[in-house]
């Protein structure tokens, strides 16, 4: 039971870090429009 409720929170962890890296990119972008 423990061992399913890690995996799940460390799946969740990466999703989370997925996110913030394409947020990070999705802005770097936006500040930075190619003329």
């Amino acid at each position: 039971m423990q061992e399913m409720f890690t995996a799940v929170f460390r799946n969740i962890k990466v999703l989370l870090l997925t996110i913030a890296l394409e947020l990070k990119a999705a802005i770097n972008v936006l500040r930075k429009p190619k003329s």
